[in-house]
């Protein structure tokens, strides 16, 4: 409803104002709660969308949200008031059939398809009024490397994808606001409308999680996206978003230093299933190497400066390619290409980074600014074409430094496929980074990637690459015999560089001498340090990159049993669930819950909280300065007032908890379940649950609780003793199965055995 919000602020002599505000209809969208773990190189995520629908009348949802491309997406369960129901992965035509057919037979359902490999939408049909809906996924993923640091990204907003191409004739095959495009025939599908930080229905955000990992043996966690609260504990470090107010607009980026690695110290993880033993298989490469000689270089830079890499972005990309410039060495070549809607050279031919420099001081670089679309295609073949014209006998490498927000990655991918000489490293800058383009170009290029934000050391990264142009430390590393990779062949490693790969095989012991070859091309072997694990996440970071490696080379065919097998979402394939226990009205009308505009688009520096506000409020339509911002903040449907994001980011009571502490029992502990064996347990530990969280959230989180209740007295009869134990065990549809409240809720369970 952005078009009425504004009629109704900037004109309020308008006749329409209050039929606008008795007819418009509550963004049901409430909230997203994560938990996670760090274990080891992996990470389990669970992620809960919480829909809260106040219209009067049914409705289908419709919501567009972004994922980690390289995720394993292996859980999806549709929670409606007190039902969970665990949705299949069926291929994608099914699916959608399985979804109408019980729309239209009056049951609630859900349905979540990916439209990228980062890129995903949910419908979910018939949801009455004043239904608690929460739609819950399980993932797990490799984490980020930047040098010495280790990082964990979770998304939350879908970037804002350029669409080249030329619109369709006849009708789009979605609900987005662009339209489909000869280059982009599903523009409208990934193209989702959108609300302000400041929009009155954005949905709050919450983050808890555990790293698993004993403090002395890092440097601890730290982050730019987000305010944090971390504790110290027992062999692990606990981390909490102390935010109030937070919006789930930007990535969340957690990132921290592990010691430096003197030597070559391969690692693996393995574990069986199913007659196979699956390994993830660690590579780091010593910091330093000496002696080691490489040819000359030809080093082709890619620079956006696309409208969407204005403000500091494009300033951080000119400074990081003057920083690697610097690291080239005499007999290396250099070109730059910067890139829009058109391209454009600025040398004639390649020529010495000293000639470059003399011609293009990195401040006339910068102000060539920012305008028009992320033509990246164009920009690319072109760039492969001066490759061939001009590196006979060279060593090409190509350095991309943009935020990949195209909307035609597989041609991209596949226009660079037809040319494994070339090495690409890529650096994704944004606050909401576009890693399904760049994690595979790079991968495919045998190259690497980067994903930074705006406001961090982005030259400091990009001149780290100076270490990569040098020859590797090792090549042609082979897998043991009887063994597969999941994507193909294993990567080069260069100095300072840590890369993964996931194999399988028949074997129930993975081989530890592995062979290679060094700098010299003499053939070397490297002893991997095994571990066994229970874990699931091999197997399924396994299936995962088997299934995207098949989805690029487009055979469906083979990725869709790897899909069904191991219950992972992808191309051609979709989680399905509905409710069989309820008949309700079919739904008339629908919403397209939108998504929030990307963190730090358009301005000098997302981390100038105020310059964001301001904007922000100038284009909600609630202009002028900052001084004159109501205080009161903004209003939720319930009428309760929520404090913006960026008014209240750093607000943070040490004695909240004890404030909102209850006098006396709070009603839901009146239940006579609530007196048996171990009560007092269970009742401790939701009031902390329900103290460590306050405004909309604690209201939602209360409605769910009382319909928790009322079902198990509902469904096990009158023994207290035997509803307190089916509550424990429902629990987890309130916290989750990872993060300190599961971890405890499986103590006491265990204590009621």
């Amino acid at each position: 409803m952005p078009k009425s919000e504004l009629i109704a602020v900037r004109s309020p002599e308008h006749g329409l104002i209050g039929w606008l505000e008795n007819t418009r209809v509550a963004l049901p969208l409430k909230g997203v709660e994560v938990r996670f773990e760090v274990v080891g190189e992996v990470a389990h995520v669970e992620l809960d969308q919480i829909y809260h629908q106040t219209a009067a009348q049914a409705l289908d949802c419709l919501y567009s949200f972004p994922l980690p491309a390289e995720a394993a997406v292996h859980r999806c369960e549709f929670h409606v008031n007190d039902r969970v129901i665990s949705a299949r992965v069926e291929e994608l035509q099914k699916a959608r059939e399985l979804y109408d057919e019980a729309r239209r037979s009056g049951k609630r359902a859900a349905l979540l398809e990916g439209e990228r490999a980062n890129l995903f939408t949910l419908n979910l049909a018939n949801v009455q009024p004043e239904d608690l809906v929460v739609v819950r996924l399980a993932y797990v993923q490799t984490l980020e490397r930047v040098g010495r640091e280790r990082r964990l990204r979770i998304p939350f907003c879908p970037g804002i994808r350029y669409c080249p191409g030329r619109p369709l004739m006849g009708a789009n095959q979605g609900r987005g606001v662009v339209d489909d495009t000869t280059q982009v025939p599903d523009a409208s599908r990934i193209s989702p409308p959108r609300i302000d930080a400041l929009h009155r229905d954005a949905a709050y955000l919450s983050i808890d999680g555990v790293l698993k990992i004993s403090p002395p043996d890092f440097g601890g966690p730290t982050t730019r996206s987000h305010l944090l609260r971390t504790t110290i504990e027992t062999n692990q470090v606990r981390v909490e978003l102390d935010q109030e107010g937070a919006v789930p607009d930007q990535d969340f980026l957690l990132g921290w230093e592990l010691p430096t690695v003197l030597n070559l110290s391969p690692r693996a993880w393995t574990t069986p299933r199913d007659g196979w033993t699956y390994s993830l298989v660690e590579l780091r490469a010593p910091v330093e190497s000496v002696g080691i000689r490489r040819e000359p270089l030809d080093v082709y830079f890619l620079l956006d400066r696309s409208g969407s890499m204005e403000g500091i972005k494009w300033v951080k990309a000119c400074q990081a390619s003057d920083r690697l410039l610097k690291r080239l060495g005499e007999g290396d070549r250099v070109q730059v290409t910067c890139f829009e809607s058109r391209f454009r050279d600025l040398l004639p031919r390649p020529q010495s980074a000293t000639e470059f420099a003399r011609a293009w001081p990195t401040d006339r670089i910068v102000q060539l600014g920012t305008e028009g679309g992320t033509e990246l295609l164009p920009a690319l073949q072109h760039v492969v074409t001066q490759v061939e014209a001009n590196g006979k006998g060279r060593k090409p490498i190509l350095v991309l430094i943009t935020d990949g927000q195209v909307a035609n990655e597989q041609v991209v991918v596949e226009a660079l496929r037809s040319h494994p000489r070339l090495v690409l490293h890529a650096f994704g800058i944004d606050t909401v980074v576009n890693d399904a383009l760049l994690t595979e170009i790079a991968r495919q290029q045998r190259g690497s990637c980067v994903m930074l934000r705006p406001d961090e050391d982005i030259p400091a990264a990009v001149g780290r690459l100076g270490s990569l142009l040098a020859s590797p430390v090792v090549t042609d590393l082979q897998i043991p015999d009887g063994w597969e990779t999941a994507d193909g062949p294993l990567p080069d490693l260069y100095v300072g560089q840590t890369e993964s790969a996931v194999i399988r095989g028949r074997r129930a012991m993975l081989p530890e001498t592995w062979v290679g070859r060094d700098p010299s091309g003499r053939e070397t072997s490297i002893r991997l340090i095994v571990q066994e694990t229970a874990s699931p996440a091999v197997p399924l970071l396994w299936a995962r990159r088997r299934i995207r490696s098949l989805e690029s080379r487009h055979d469906l065919v083979a990725a869709l049993p790897l899909a069904k097998e191991f219950n992972l979402v992808c191309q051609g394939a979709a989680f399905v669930a509905w409710d069989e226990v309820e008949r309700v009205a079919v739904a008339s009308k629908d919403v397209y819950q939108p998504s929030l505009e990307p963190a730090g688009w358009g301005i000098a520096d997302p981390s100038d909280r105020r310059t964001c506000l301001m904007r922000a409020c100038g284009r909600a339509g609630r202009g002028g300065p900052l001084a004159d911002l109501p205080t009161a903040g903004l209003t939720d449907s319930d009428g309760d007032t929520e404090m913006g994001m960026f008014a209240t980011q750093s607000y943070r009571s040490e004695t909240s908890n004890y404030l909102r502490a209850p006098l006396r029992p709070p009603p839901w502990a009146n239940h006579p379940m609530f007196r048996a064996p171990l009560a007092d347990q269970v009742v401790a530990l939701i009031t902390e649950w329900l103290d460590s969280i306050s405004g909309l959230r604690r209201r939602l989180a209360e409605r769910r609780l009382k319909k928790l209740i009322a079902a198990v007295a509902r469904d096990v009869g009158p023994d207290p003793v035997i509803q307190l134990k089916e509550f424990a065990q429902r629990l987890s549809s309130l916290f989750g199965t990872t993060g300190p409240f599961a971890n405890r809720l499986e103590t006491i369970r265990q204590n009621a055995r």
